[in-house]
């Protein structure tokens, strides 16, 4: 089963450098778009809507870049 999970790029004593979504397939990572929002929250609805959608790894890139371009 395809998931896609909200991810946050962190470094040791900052502050989240930015949020983005990574795709897991039986457990195992199979894609992560990183830098999508600064915004974690909206990460994870963004993430939500493709899992309500159940959105096929074939066009998980395009409509991450048409949720970026329409920002």
């Amino acid at each position: 089963m395809l998931e896609y999970i909200a991810v946050s790029q962190n470094t040791e004593g900052e502050q989240a450098l930015g949020s983005g979504i990574a795709a897991y397939e039986n457990g195992d990572m199979v894609a992560c778009i990183q830098d999508i929002t600064p915004n974690h929250q909206e990460a994870e609805q963004l993430a939500a809507l493709l899992n309500q959608s159940q959105v096929s790894l074939v066009h998980f890139h395009d409509i991450v870049e048409d949720y970026v371009a329409a920002r």
